[in-house]
């Protein structure tokens, strides 16, 4: 299997924060969606400019590290990955949003239609 990697090209506007309703709306209808790469077992969503992403096994793998140093640990595991289909994850800031040389300082998971 080939590892995919995407890079950004030209110059992107600055992030800006979107409310929690237009946020809510955006987990909804991505959430209700199909995946659309065979490799994703869940999705992350950025809570400050709404970015969103499918994720794989492997980035799940990192944001729970990430949890963990941030002595936040998530409660999930990836013992059943398909299992992981039924939670989205969120971030207070994305890599995007990282730009401005902030890091994540929150990381959350939650089931989908709950």
């Amino acid at each position: 299997m080939h590892e995919v990697k995407e890079l950004l090209f030209g110059s992107t506007k600055e992030p800006t924060k979107i409310s929690e309703d237009y946020f809510t709306a955006l987990v909804t209808e991505a959430n209700s969606g199909k995946y659309l790469h065979h490799e994703a077992i869940s999705r992350c969503f950025c809570r400050h400019c709404g970015m969103c992403g499918e994720i794989s096994k492997k980035y799940v793998r990192k944001l729970i590290r990430m949890s963990i140093a941030l002595k936040k640990p998530l409660d999930i595991s990836l013992e059943n990955p398909d299992k992981l289909r039924e939670y989205y994850f969120v971030t207070d800031i994305c890599e995007i949003c990282q730009q401005k040389s902030k890091q994540i300082t929150e990381i959350e998971v939650f089931k989908i239609g709950a």
